[in-house]
């Protein structure tokens, strides 16, 4: 969301002047970002503005029109929606839609590292608990070995 606010600052002052190439360049810094399904701009009567990869968008879902910051998923996309404020006045909206696909990896990932180290964890302690026994087991063998001894020699005395 943070990224949506910042691009909505950069973005008034081209929907101010209809300055579409500029609006555009703002929109080309955001397709660094490999997440990108694509950002479009839609003016204050709701008309695009601008876009890139609008191909890849979602039109039928998207929001219209926002007066306040919103957020939603849809399959595997954020689709985030912010005005577009000039002095206190919408001039327009950004639409982003991004990919939640890499942080649905990492949390596979960091699932699958947590269940691992939970069973590595769950073994330790069996093993621990077994080794515990057998040292216990040992020891009364010992005590019984050394008492069996020492009463065997009282006797004999």
């Amino acid at each position: 969301m943070a990224i949506s606010k910042m691009t909505a600052d950069n973005l008034a002052a081209s929907l101010n002047f209809e300055d579409r190439a500029t609006a555009r360049e703002v929109l080309q810094v955001l397709k660094e970002n490999e997440d990108l399904i694509f950002a479009l701009v839609k003016d204050s009567d709701n008309a695009l503005f601008t876009s890139v990869n609008i191909a890849k968008s979602l039109p039928m879902r998207l929001p219209l029109k926002t007066k306040e910051p919103a957020c939603k998923i849809v399959d595997d996309t954020i689709i985030t929606s912010v005005p577009i404020k000039s002095q206190e006045l919408t001039v327009g909206v950004l639409v982003l839609g991004l990919s939640i696909k890499n942080l649905q990896a990492k949390i596979y990932n960091n699932t699958t590292i947590a269940l691992i180290a939970s069973i590595v964890l769950v073994l330790f302690l069996v093993l621990f608990r077994m080794l515990l026994l057998m040292l216990q087991q040992f020891l009364l063998f010992y005590v019984m070995q050394h008492l069996t001894i020492n009463l065997g020699a009282t006797r004999h005395l």
